[in-house]
Formats: C-alpha cells, structure tokens, sequence
C-alpha cells in the first residue's frame, strides 16, 4: 500500500479513528475513507493531516468529506480524473447521525450531518414540521455512499429543491454549524433556536461550499409548518413548447404553488406538473383555478398521494444504476436568464436528437433550470468533444452547465470549459481560504486546461 494515505491511516488508528480502504476489483484502485465516531475524531484527523504535510519530504493529499454520496458527482467533478484518488482521503461521516435537538415550538432541528435527509424528514412530520428544501432521499451514487442524501450533504451542496420558489434557497434557512476547520480545530457559529442566532454567520460560508473550506458536523436547522392540504394537478401527453407554454401561464397567474415543473418521466410525452400545498381553502382555490387555466386533460390528487406523486415525478435520477464505480448515466444540470429558456432547451433537445438519445426531462420554468438524464449507453460513452461542443453553443445563450455521471473523459471535458471562463471574485476567495485552510488540505485539485481539452473517451 505505497500511498501518501498509508502513514496516515496507521496515525489515524492509534487514534481510534477506522480507515478502510475500498478496492476496485476492475482496476486495483480504491477510495481511503477515514469513519470518525464524533465531531472531535473528526478534528484528529485534520490535525493528523496538517502533521503529515508538514513533515520533510512528505506527499501532497486531500480531505474530502463524504456524506451520502449521491452529490458528489456534480459537486466535486476534479475526483474524476484520473489518479485523484491516490491522494484522496473521504472522512465518511456516516457514523455522525442522530438527531441533537429538536424544538417543536420554536420550529428548529439541531443533527449531526450524517444523518439521511429521510430520517430527519420522518422525525419532524411527527411533529407537523417540514424540511426544506424538499429534495428527493434519494440519488444516484458514484460508487461511495449510499446514495441517501444527508444533512451535511445538503447543505454543502447548496442544494435547492422545488420549493424554492416559495420557500427560498437552503441558505436562508440554516441557523448555526459546527465545522471542523483546516487548523484542526471545531468552530461554532450561529445558533440553534431562531431567538439565539447572533455574531458573524461565518456558517454560512459552508452552505454550497462543497466541502473545500472544512467538514460539516453538525447544523441546525429552520423548519417549515407541515402544509394543511396538497394537491398535484398535471396534464400529461403534451409536447414540450406547449408544456412550457402552459407553465409559463400558470407562473404568472396568481396562485403561487409549491413547485412547477415540466417532466416526461413517464415516458408519454411531456407532463406539466403544478404541486400546491398550505392551507386547505387556499389550496383548493388554487387547484380550481389551474384545472381551468390548463381546461381539458388536467387531473387532479391531494393529499399524501399528492406529495408521492410530485416526487415521482420529479426524480429523473432515479432512473441511474451504480455501474462499477461511476454512474452509468450522465445527467446534465442547465441554467440560464429566463427569457433565454426557450432556446436553451431547443438547443439541448436538438443535441440529444442528433444523438439519437431519449433523454428524461426536467424543467423548471420559475428558475429557468433544465434537467436532462441521459442513459446509458449513450450516457456512458459520450465522446468529449461532443460535449464540450454542446456546453460551448449553451455558454453562448448565456447558460451554464454542471454534469453528474457519465464517462471519464466527460469528466475531464466539462471541467476543462469551467476552468477556461473566468474566475469571479477569485481573489476574495483565495484569501479566504488561506485563512480558514492554511495547508489547503480541504482545496479542489487544480487541472491542467491544456491537458484536459484535448480529452476524449
């Protein structure tokens, strides 16, 4: 086991801190995962870290945290290169769990961050409260994780659910962390109940920070009353500009619905999907007025049935397998200006027509996002260059693209167009993680563009 890793988990040991080391029977390679028991282990192994890369002569490695895995595709794309690995240690928090502090009456969760979203969500709905965002548990899994999405997860990916647009994004909605810092040391800040939340909201730096400025232990949390009554009123078997059209029509009406989104997840054309929830007069005021805004073909359900169906609708991600250590699939994430929409999704349907690839579908009007699942094969063996020539014609209708999934090469191709746009405020963000990450132990790998643009498969 020649690696940087070595050493270190032999040190992490005598601190009682698990390394494991999971093999790659195809290839021989394999991810280190350090599984601390607590928030302290979790600091011993930064500070046996920091130990190890200062000592003379000593190989450069990476810390990066590890909760579900079903977002680390998308939110680390440099783990996909080649060699990334060998100086890779995950500290897996899937011993962190459990649920710290729950206030009914103030409305407020405190949970370590490796507990599921799905638990968290259970434990709060007996208690007529909701989770926001409403994501799906749910996720494909790049061969570490379980693929469950959980609290610290979450949280670090920034990740916004269909709710979004009534609720806003999960920044606003995180009180207080305790992170563990490049220093090695554990920092709180923030509070738990709504009442105690005073200094610097230094927490929030995490929130969409994906892990590179330190390790999420523990958040707190602000909850959402459980909705009185829920209705999903769709209508299927529509053609996609007709399903936009209609969406537009509802988004400026004024009934304001918990999500709307556009899907062809059930493989019948488009389905135009409106999930509405609060109070039981208000929402079915609203229903009223969106079966007759969208006349015939609309159908309607409520109640839990309601909140199934719009998960089942929205969770295109749920059509990927595990296939060895990467996901089969490739899934494209495209956002834009909402007046560009329109041409940023002929563009990507007219690509995934010239490969002659069926893609699933995801839309978001309100947030101008579109989803595109592709399946393998066509997921799995996209040549870069191909890509890269899709991204490049979107970039020009002012989109950008993340990706998850999909082929190495891909991976490479993707991470060479972000590297090529320009860096906002890079300078602001340099300094501030020289200051929370000194050694740069928690930092994204730096890729070569040159190298990577001639990428293919």
């Amino acid at each position: 086991m020649s690696s940087p890793l070595t050493d270190l988990a032999q040190r992490l040991a005598q601190s009682d801190v698990d390394v494991v080391r999971d093999v790659d029977v195809a290839d021989g390679a394999g991810a280190w995962r350090a599984l601390p028991q607590d928030a302290e282990a979790v600091a011993r192994i930064v500070r046996a870290a920091r130990e190890h890369e200062r000592a003379p002569d000593s190989a450069a490695l990476r810390l990066v945290p590890l909760g579900g895995g079903s977002r680390i595709a998308v939110s680390r794309p440099d783990l996909a290169v080649d060699g990334a690995l060998d100086d890779t240690l995950f500290i897996d928090l899937a011993r962190l769990t459990g649920i710290v502090e729950y206030e009914p009456g103030d409305g407020t969760l405190t949970a370590r961050a490796g507990t599921p979203w799905h638990a968290l969500s259970e434990a709060v709905a007996r208690g007529g409260h909701e989770l926001t965002p409403d994501v799906s548990p749910f996720g494909p899994t790049s061969g570490l994780g379980s693929g469950r999405s959980t609290l610290g997860g979450v949280i670090g990916a920034g990740a916004s659910g269909p709710d979004r647009i009534q609720r806003g994004p999960v920044r606003h909605h995180v009180l207080g962390a305790l992170v563990a810092t490049g220093s090695g040391t554990l920092a709180r800040s923030g509070g738990r109940l709504v009442k105690n939340v005073t200094g610097f909201d230094v927490f929030r730096l995490h929130v969409g920070g994906r892990g590179t400025l330190g390790v999420l232990c523990e958040a707190s949390l602000r909850l959402m009353p459980r909705a009185e009554h829920e209705v999903l009123v769709s209508q299927s078997g529509l053609e996609l500009g007709h399903a936009l059209e209609a969406a537009e029509r509802v988004r400026r009406s004024p009934v304001q619905p918990r999500a709307l989104f556009v899907t062809n997840v059930q493989r019948d054309g488009q389905t135009l999907a409106v999930h509405l929830a609060g109070r039981t007069r208000q929402v079915e005021g609203d229903a009223r007025a969106i079966r007759h805004e969208l006349g015939v073909g609309a159908t309607e359900i409520s109640g839990e049935a309601a909140r199934t169906g719009a998960a089942q609708l929205r969770d295109t991600r749920a059509h990927f397998e595990p296939s060895g250590s990467r996901a089969a699939g490739l899934a494209l994430a495209v956002t834009s200006v909402p007046s560009a929409a329109a041409a940023v999704a002929s563009e990507a349907l007219s690509w995934c027509k010239g490969l002659g690839a069926s893609p699933h579908i995801l839309a978001w009007p309100v947030v101008a996002r579109l989803e595109l699942a592709l399946p393998a094969p066509v997921g799995a063996t996209l040549e870069a260059a191909a890509l890269r020539g899709l991204v490049q014609r979107l970039r020009a209708l002012g989109a950008n693209v993340a990706f998850g999934g999909g082929a190495l090469s891909v991976a490479r191709a993707l991470e060479a167009l972000q590297l090529e746009a320009p860096r906002g405020g890079a300078a602001w963000e340099d300094a501030l993680r020289a200051g929370l990450d000194s050694l740069g132990l928690f930092a994204p790998r730096a890729l070569d563009v040159h190298t990577l643009s001639g990428a293919s498969t």
